[in-house]
């Protein structure tokens, strides 16, 4: 009678708990659209991609498929109060962060110095002449036309981290390391 009793307080618990998740997951799909319109195809695409959390926000989603080509692998992380969507257009990685209410938070494209934009190395190149780029962040941010760019460069020993944005460029930090003998 024991061993009965407890089997049925198994089964209704996974019965409560995968059906909390279905509900969770159709109330997600639910909530991508407005009552009426057409359901984007890709939102339904990432919905049930089992590489995007079930408890993405649906703003998210749709932000995303709007803003983004979401044809890429893109992978999804939980942080502490929010979401970051990874993934690589034309060779360069992204990463998008959305806080937990669904709101866009700031874009990162990571730039090897191969594919530095070009406007970017030249102002870099004319104002440091000696000085090479090693990569370079491009940074976007709700409400700001203009990107800004966290550019690495080194000479020898000596490195700088400089922000360009639309006033200009400007050093955050400088370094100089020993030079080491061999």
């Amino acid at each position: 009678m024991k061993k009965m009793w407890s089997v049925r307080t198994v089964v209704v618990i996974i019965t409560v708990f995968f059906t909390s998740l279905a509900s969770a997951q159709l109330l997600a799909l639910k909530g991508t659209t407005k009552p009426g319109a057409k359901r984007n195809a890709q939102s339904f695409d990432m919905v049930h991609n089992p590489d995007v959390p079930y408890d993405v926000n649906p703003r998210i989603i749709n932000h995303f498929t709007k803003n983004f080509d979401a044809s890429n692998k893109v992978k999804w992380y939980g942080i502490g109060d929010g979401v970051v969507a990874k993934f690589k257009r034309d060779s360069i990685p992204h990463a998008v962060t959305y806080n937990n209410d669904g709101n866009w938070m700031y874009t990162i494209k990571y730039y090897t110095k191969q594919n530095v934009p070009t406007n970017i190395a030249a102002s870099v190149y004319k104002k440091f002449r000696n000085f090479s780029i090693l990569r370079a962040r491009e940074i976007m941010i709700p409400n700001i036309s203009q990107p800004v760019y966290l550019v690495q460069i080194q000479n020898g020993n000596r490195y700088k981290e400089l922000r360009i944005n639309r006033e200009g460029i400007y050093v955050l930090q400088a370094l100089e390391t020993a030079k080491t003998t061999q």
